[in-house]
């Protein structure tokens, strides 16, 4: 269960972890001074799983808002979450969260991406420090781009997309691998393969987004809806959902195939169910969520002469180019000419 301190104005944000997630919401919305409230005001928080506080339902200073905290975990074991929606790294307050232990921080404006956080801090880990430390330097990097850019030579390279199952991260993988490649300096398009319809729900967060009647362009990618094809293009990003969707002969028709999978135990299976879908094929195995003990076991589990294991970093971001960068890196290596253009 879910106590959820909010404004007004954020007060339905959440409503979709009852419904998909079977996560019940008590809504407490308005005005907070969070000290009080934790000390005086609520006697037993004992029944609730997570703890979510909207930084903009609260009066405290930063300080106040730190005691609070403290206080409050050292009654109840209750998962704290703060959506600190529009803060950055910059921000003294994320410095002092993380610094207590507070990894569960959700900053993201869309939402999309408050979606995907979300649903990230209340898994059964949570976020890590390494997450929250991301976060902490993300203003160091925001759009930050290679200092040079290679000049590309290949055509028509297509690089399909795929999840073992859904919800693990590959329309996540696909944009940023679109975003990266556009970073490098080359043409690239991305295909929703697929009948999820995420790529239609985009115009509306991203005001600035460029909206033809083919097809989106934003950030220097170009984004097609099912059905519609780009012109030739240095790269093709062909997202396909999952494995299970698609007929193995177009995975197989594309120049590179990237699978996307999660490491629970209870999420392995749909992992070796989807190998077994492409076997023979040459593929790129990106898993995501790992802890760093599994990920040896991991390796030993899926290793052959067919895959290339990788473990992306945590990516909340649909248009970062920088967060799985060496991964991407390794993937289209045989692409990247040696000689790059100094002069972009």
């Amino acid at each position: 269960m879910i106590l959820y301190l909010c404004s007004n104005q954020n007060i339905n944000l959440f409503d979709f972890l009852d419904k998909d997630r079977g996560l019940p919401i008590k809504k407490m919305s308005g005005t907070f001074k969070l000290k009080q409230f934790v000390i005086h005001d609520v006697r037993n928080l004992s029944q609730f799983s997570f703890f979510i506080i909207d930084l903009k339902a609260l009066k405290d200073t930063e300080n106040e808002i730190i005691e609070a905290i403290v206080a409050f975990e050292t009654m109840y074991s209750a998962r704290i979450i703060m959506f600190s929606e529009r803060l950055d790294g910059s921000s003294p307050l994320i410095s002092k969260l993380i610094d207590i232990g507070v990894y569960n921080i959700i900053t993201s404006t869309n939402f999309e991406d408050i979606k995907e956080e979300v649903l990230l801090c209340v898994s059964p880990d949570g976020k890590d420090k390494h997450s929250a430390i991301r976060i902490k330097y993300s203003s160091q990097k925001v759009n930050k781009q290679p200092e040079r850019k290679c000049m590309f030579l290949c055509r028509g390279i297509t690089i399909a997309v795929a999840g073992a199952a859904q919800k693990v991260g590959a329309t996540t993988i696909a944009f940023n691998l679109a975003n990266f490649l556009a970073a490098l300096g080359a043409d690239v398009a991305y295909i929703e393969a697929n009948a999820n319809g995420h790529l239609s729900t985009l115009p509306d967060y991203y005001k600035d987004m460029n909206v033809t009647e083919t097809h989106f362009e934003y950030k220097g990618v170009k984004y097609y809806s099912k059905g519609k094809f780009p012109d030739e293009n240095n790269f093709t990003i062909i997202d396909f959902g999952t494995v299970s969707q698609t007929k193995p002969q177009l995975l197989k028709q594309c120049d590179l195939l990237i699978l996307c999978g999660t490491t629970k135990p209870y999420e392995l299976s749909s992992v070796k169910t989807a190998i077994k879908m492409i076997d023979g094929m040459y593929f790129s195995l990106i898993m995501s969520h790992t802890p760093q003990k599994a990920k040896s076991e991991i390796k030993n589990m899926f290793s052959n002469g067919n895959v290339s294991i990788y473990f992306s970093g945590y990516s909340p971001d649909l248009f970062d180019s920088n967060a799985n960068a060496k991964i991407f890196t390794k993937i289209i290596k045989e692409y990247i000419p040696e000689t790059l253009n100094e002069n972009t």
